[in-house]
């Protein structure tokens, strides 16, 4: 499955009625953010791990932040983890002791008891039902929850995107490469020439943001791999059958 205009419409992105870039700028990246969010942290990625999802003409660099943050998340609010932060054990008297030692300068002489302001703070609402904000994820370890979202997910990105280094692990911390895949719009008006996409990305190579196997990767193997995910078949007669038939 591939998504061109992620969540559309976007009245939140652009509000210019005057300014074509202002809107333009970011706009796919926003657009494919809560997307991508919601296939993954819903599980879908995960009922169908044999799909792939392909997020076009948004570039790479914000999935970076996106999987550091879930992946953070995951390690603080899993529900093995979950234990250390219950409000049960909040010993609510201590703290009311140690604020009323300490603190007496901060306190307001509204006639409200410290102990009644602390009940009426948002730690202590009824928490819902089901606490595993993850279930649907179906992952065990940090790794396995990286390891899906790379395996998932590929990240269309322009030809002139200097960002696309982001994409494999020695840059982006993450530890797992991430599927970022040329995708430039050949047939837009600001494309001049077609036959000056491919050279322009390897000017990403040129200036050091890419090695030559990275190269491939983003212009060839990435690409070949997400459509091979929905036809085996899909290069076979053609003249890159020998080279693309492998690639799963």
């Amino acid at each position: 499955m591939s998504f061109h205009g992620g969540l559309s419409p976007r009245p939140g992105v652009c509000t210019s009625v005057t300014n074509f870039s202002y809107n333009h700028v970011g706009m796919f990246m926003q657009s494919m953010y809560p997307l991508c969010k919601a296939l993954f942290m819903g599980g879908v990625a995960t009922r169908f791990p044999d799909m792939k999802f392909a997020f076009l003409e948004c570039g790479v660099s914000w999935a970076v932040p996106l999987l550091s943050d879930m992946s953070e998340h995951w390690e603080k609010r899993r529900p093995s983890a979950l234990g250390d932060f219950d409000p049960a054990l909040f010993n609510l008297d201590e703290l009311v002791g140690w604020a009323e030692h300490y603190g007496q300068g901060l306190l307001l002489d509204d006639g409200v008891s410290m102990r009644d302001a602390l009940l009426e703070a948002p730690i202590f609402s009824n928490p819902p039902e089901d606490r595993d904000d993850w279930a649907a994820l179906g992952a065990d370890t940090r790794e396995a929850l990286l390891e899906r979202f790379a395996s998932s997910f590929y990240f269309g990105c322009e030809s002139d995107d200097r960002t696309v280094g982001l994409a494999w692990s020695r840059r982006n911390g993450l530890g797992v490469d991430l599927r970022a895949t040329l995708g430039s719009d050949i047939g837009h008006w600001d494309v001049a020439r077609a036959e000056h996409v491919i050279p322009e990305a390897f000017e990403l190579v040129e200036k050091g943001i890419l090695t030559d196997e990275e190269f491939r990767e983003f212009t060839l193997d990435h690409p070949v791999r997400f459509l091979n995910s929905a036809d085996a078949r899909f290069f076979e007669g053609t003249a890159v059958e020998s080279y693309a038939s492998p690639l799963v």
